[in-house]
């Protein structure tokens, strides 16, 4: 019987070529390695078998509230930001200064706010949330990040009175490529996964896709729970004047801001 040893040739199925193509070998050291070969793998007993259930139940997200915040305002959009861990220190809970009220932690890596959406006295007044998180948080930038997203799905469902149809706005560490908004989008007005009703700008194609692990992740996330989300790439403010009011009119002007001055204060901040 014969057959092609990694180089092409045919040779006896038998050979030791098969094996090595030094034929100067030492016959010893061939019976070592058959001994290796042939040696069972041993497990550490010690150690749990790493499995999806494992993890997924390793991994959680809490909502801590603060004490002043109202329990049960309707909410109707979401929007979800990644910032630098220096402008995630300075950010405060205690500063209102953007116009939004603060509702509490999102775990250890997030914050979480909110912000009216309309005329105060208007009985069916919705609210948007606005939560920020380190992205250098070991839950958002580890090997975890699918199972931390998974949890952070379902406790904002479980803890939060979010309308069925709520709109996720992922704002994007990603820079546009232009002088213009792109997005990458699910939804549609009519009902469907796909479309873009309520921002101007221009649909993310192929190579530019999402490259951070955690956006990308949210975004499969809610796509496949069948929620309709974005994730919105701004122009770089180094190359680019982006026209927040004409381009973007659903968002607070401070988030925006916050957003465009976090790359610079990054690089600046070196020490923080």
């Amino acid at each position: 019987m014969i057959a092609a040893t990694y180089f092409g040739e045919i040779t006896e199925l038998g050979s030791r070529a098969i094996w090595y193509s030094d034929e100067e070998d030492e016959d010893d050291s061939y019976d070592e390695d058959v001994k290796m070969q042939a040696s069972p793998r041993q497990l550490n007993p010690s150690v749990d078998e790493l499995t999806h259930e494992s993890m997924r139940s390793a991994t959680s997200v809490t909502l801590k509230r603060l004490q002043v915040q109202e329990q049960n305002l309707k909410i109707n959009e979401c929007i979800i930001s990644l910032c630098s861990t220096a402008c995630f220190k300075n950010i405060k809970l205690t500063d209102t200064s953007m116009g939004l009220t603060p509702l509490g932690y999102m775990g250890n890596s997030g914050k979480v706010f909110t912000f009216p959406r309309g005329v105060s006295n208007d009985p069916e007044l919705v609210h948007s949330l606005y939560i920020v998180f380190d992205a250098n948080d070991k839950n958002i930038s580890g090997h975890s990040v699918a199972y931390f997203v998974e949890a952070l799905r379902d406790e904002l469902y479980k803890e939060l009175n979010l309308d069925p149809s709520s709109t996720f706005v992922i704002l994007s560490r990603q820079f546009s490529q232009s002088d213009h908004l792109e997005f990458l989008s699910n939804y549609s007005a009519s009902g469907s996964l796909s479309g873009s009703p309520f921002i101007s700008g221009k649909p993310i194609s192929a190579p530019s896709l999402i490259t951070n692990h955690f956006e990308s992740a949210l975004f499969e996330q809610l796509t496949l729970s069948l929620k309709p989300a974005y994730v919105v790439c701004l122009p770089d403010p180094k190359n680019y004047w982006f026209d927040r009011t004409k381009s973007w009119p659903t968002v607070p002007n401070e988030i925006i801001d916050q957003k465009l001055c976090d790359d610079n204060l990054e690089k600046t901040l070196i020490f923080t």
